[in-house]
């Protein structure tokens, strides 16, 4: 949910550069004012403990945020270690984990922004959204077991 929420706020992306003196999350609020925190308490958590733990310090509910963090791994600077986003999601190739790590940043949060995403041609896209997700609905364990990967063509 980070991206979409990230848009929502009326952001496209975001770039770090070096690193915090003491560990720390960025909060990015609902307009999209960033904010860096304090996160020596999150320290140790894992990433559905962190992910709790924000939801809570924040006074939101889980699905008003899209968090994306990293464990004891990421803090350890593990070569392998993930992104973990919203209790499912894994950002996990070539060690990014320890990238936030070595920033000293344990998570971001974000929460979700009510601007409107421009879109150029709305019908068109909901037919092409229409014509991806129906066959992925449709098969044989749909969404719940595969996730959208069974939208994925391959020649």
């Amino acid at each position: 949910m980070l991206g979409a929420y990230l848009r929502l706020a009326g952001l496209t992306g975001l770039i770090f550069q070096g690193a915090a003196d003491e560990w720390a999350y960025l909060f990015i609020d609902e307009e999209g004012k960033a904010e860096l925190r304090d996160a020596e308490h999150l320290v140790g958590k894992d990433t559905w403990e962190t992910v709790d733990a924000l939801t809570l310090e924040l006074g939101r509910r889980e699905r008003d945020l899209g968090i994306v963090s990293i464990g004891p791994a990421g803090e350890n600077l593990v070569k392998w270690a993930a992104v973990m986003g919203d209790k499912g999601h894994a950002a996990a190739h070539n060690g990014v984990g320890a990238v936030m790590g070595s920033k000293r940043l344990k998570a971001v949060a974000i929460a979700r922004g009510r601007n409107a995403v421009p879109v150029k041609d709305r019908q068109r896209l909901t037919e092409v959204a229409r014509a991806i997700i129906e066959p992925v609905i449709a098969a044989e364990g749909g969404v719940h077991y595969f996730g959208t990967l069974t939208g994925v063509q391959s020649n």
